[in-house]
């Protein structure tokens, strides 16, 4: 897909959880991402994001400067035998209310069209991997406005091939002594980036981040395929909501 960097990533958002106490209404946690895949709107991120709250409390914003959320309806996880080699199975996957889906709400920051020919990515050490998320040292709840201030991290990585995990791929990343702390961008858009000119690349969508830390300068990410079969799980009818 030919299209600038900058658009390609603004279908992530924060993953943030209503917490029913007036005083402090909002709770936030990592970052997701929204994608439109066979004409239906879906939030993915990894599953650890989610597991201090109750599926009911999950909310995400329509732009990350709106205060209206996206009507979700179900969720769905990934359930396997390996109890060492959970990576694979950090994902979930949130559906949309399409009857309640106001599309125009979503502004400037539409969700990403992911097509199944975005599994067919062939990961190239050459060129450079682009991921944008929401780090909590750059997040700020403003309890007296009732309002979330968020700024998003752009990380850039070199591809270091596949990691002793199941269906999971590591980065190595550039600076990475620059960043204070990836806590936060868990389930954040990875994206394989071949730059055309100053102001276009061809961007490919290669998977979900999963964790890092700088001191390392690795990060780890769910592969695209992974993504792209439960998402046709889901579409077929072929898994249960959990």
């Amino acid at each position: 897909m030919n299209i600038s960097v900058n658009s390609i990533f603004r279908c992530a958002r924060l993953v943030l959880f209503e917490t029913y106490n007036p005083a402090y209404p909002v709770s936030m946690s990592g970052t997701g991402f929204v994608v439109r895949f066979q004409e239906r709107h879906f939030i993915v991120s990894a599953r650890h994001v989610t597991t201090a709250f109750e599926q009911r409390q999950i909310r995400v914003q329509y732009r990350p400067d709106s205060s209206i959320f996206i009507p979700l309806k179900q969720a769905y996880f990934i359930e396997g035998e390996d109890t060492e080699d959970t990576d694979q199975y950090d994902l979930i996957v949130l559906s949309v209310d399409e009857s309640m889906l106001q599309t125009s709400e979503f502004g400037d920051y539409p969700p990403y069209e992911l097509l199944s020919i975005d599994g067919h990515t062939i990961f190239n050490p050459t060129l450079r991997f682009a991921i944008r998320g929401y780090p909590s040292h750059l997040r700020e709840i403003k309890y007296e406005d009732k309002a979330v201030a968020s700024h998003s991290l752009l990380i850039e990585g070199i591809y270091e091939g596949i990691s002793r995990q199941t269906e999971v791929h590591k980065l190595q990343i550039k600076s990475a002594n620059e960043v204070e702390s990836f806590d936060g961008m868990s389930g954040a858009p990875v994206f394989q980036v071949s730059d055309e000119d100053d102001i276009h690349s061809n961007v490919a969508f290669a998977g979900m981040l999963l964790r890092g830390t700088p001191e390392s300068g690795l990060v780890y990410f769910l592969e695209h395929k992974k993504i792209i079969a439960v998402l046709w799980s889901i579409v077929n009818g072929d898994v249960t909501p959990a």
